[in-house]
C-alpha cells in the first residue's frame, strides 16, 4: 500500500506530500492541483515502462511545461514510500527520483534525464539497504542472492540518462526485490472516463490490443464487457449484479455486429426491451 507520495516542482505542486487512506477523495477549486497530483503519480508509474520524455509527452502535455513556471528550478523530485507484500511478508520499499528538465530549451529539442534515483529496502533480512543507486548515469546495482549470502555485492555499470534505471531492470533473480517493486509501481492505475467514450462503440475484441484492462478513458468498455462475456463469464455475473444496484431492471448485456471490427454494446431490461449503450445514462 502507498504510505506517502511526496512530489516537488511538477507543474504546480511545489513540496506536495500525500499520505492516502484505503479510500481518498480530493476536494478543490478549479486549478488548485488535483488533477496534477494525479498526473504526478501517473508520470512515476509510466517511468517504469517508457522514456521519461515520452511520460511527458503521454501525461504532462509538454516536457518543457512539466516543471512550475514561477519557480527557479530545474529538477523535479518525486519520493514513494510503500509497503508492498513480498513472500508472505510486508517489505517497505523508498524510491526516489529527481529530473533534471530545461525549462529554456525551445521544445522541439527539449528532453528529460535523470538527475539521480534511489531504491531502498526494509524487512526480512534487509534494513535500510540500497537496492539500486543511480547517479546521472552511474548505477549502483545490489546481487541481492550475495547479499542475503553475507556478501554485500554491487554490481556497476553505466545508463543512458533518458529512462529510469528501474525500468532497465531484466534479472528477476539477481534483483528480485527491485523488480518486485517495478512492478508494483507499474500496476497504478488512474481514470479520466469520459461519458462520450463509454458510450462509443466497441471495436471487435478478437484484436490483440484488446483485453480486459480498461483504456483510462474508458473508451474500450464495451470490448472490457464483451471480454468478460465469452471469456470469464463469472467476472460478467458478479460485473451485472453490481450495476443492478442501481438499475434492477437491467437484465443481461448484449452485442451486435455493426461490421467485423465493430460492435455495439446494448442493454435488455426485464421486459425485453433493448437500449443501446449510446443512448444509456
Amino acid at each position: 500500500m502507498l504510505q506517502e507520495f511526496r512530489v516537488d516542482n511538477y507543474k504546480s505542486l511545489i513540496n506536495v506530500i500525500f499520505k492516502p487512506h484505503e479510500l481518498n477523495l480530493l476536494i478543490g477549486l478549479n486549478n488548485s492541483g488535483k488533477t496534477n497530483l494525479c498526473q504526478a503519480l501517473l508520470f512515476v508509474m509510466n517511468s517504469t515502462s517508457f522514456s521519461l520524455d515520452q511520460c511527458a509527452d503521454r501525461i504532462a502535455g509538454l516536457r518543457t511545461g512539466i516543471t512550475n513556471y514561477f519557480f527557479d528550478k530545474s529538477t523535479i523530485d518525486f519520493h514513494i514510500r510503500a509497503s508492498v507484500p513480498y513472500e508472505e511478508e510486508d517489505l517497505i520499499f523508498e524510491y526516489d527520483l529527481t529530473i533534471l528538465s530545461s525549462p529554456t530549451t525551445p521544445i522541439l529539442n527539449a528532453t528529460l534525464q535523470v538527475e539521480s534515483e534511489k531504491l531502498v529496502v526494509t524487512g526480512k533480512d534487509f534494513d535500510g539497504t540500497i537496492l539500486l543507486g543511480n547517479i546521472r548515469g552511474k548505477v549502483r546495482l545490489l546481487h541481492e542472492e550475495e547479499y542475503l549470502k553475507g556478501n554485500d555485492s554491487y554490481v556497476e555499470t553505466t545508463a543512458p540518462r533518458d529512462t529510469t534505471m528501474l525500468n532497465r531492470l531484466y534479472d528477476f533473480e539477481t534483483n528480485a526485490r527491485a523488480n518486485h517493486f517495478r512492478h508494483y509501481l507499474s500496476s497504478w492505475q488512474y481514470y479520466d472516463l469520459s461519458h462520450s467514450a463509454l458510450r462509443s462503440s466497441g471495436y471487435n475484441p478478437t484484436n490483440t490490443v484488446f483485453n480486459s484492462t480498461l483504456f483510462p478513458d474508458g473508451s474500450n468498455l464495451a470490448a472490457v464487457i464483451y471480454h468478460l462475456k465469452t471469456r470469464n463469464e463469472r467476472s460478467y455475473r458478479s460485473f451485472l449484479k453490481y450495476i443492478q444496484k442501481f438499475d434492477p431492471s437491467i437484465d443481461l448485456i448484449n452485442f451486435s455486429h455493426l461490421t467485423n471490427d465493430v460492435f455495439i454494446m446494448f442493454f435488455k431490461d426485464t421486459e425485453g426491451h433493448s437500449l443501446p449503450a449510446i443512448n444509456a445514462s
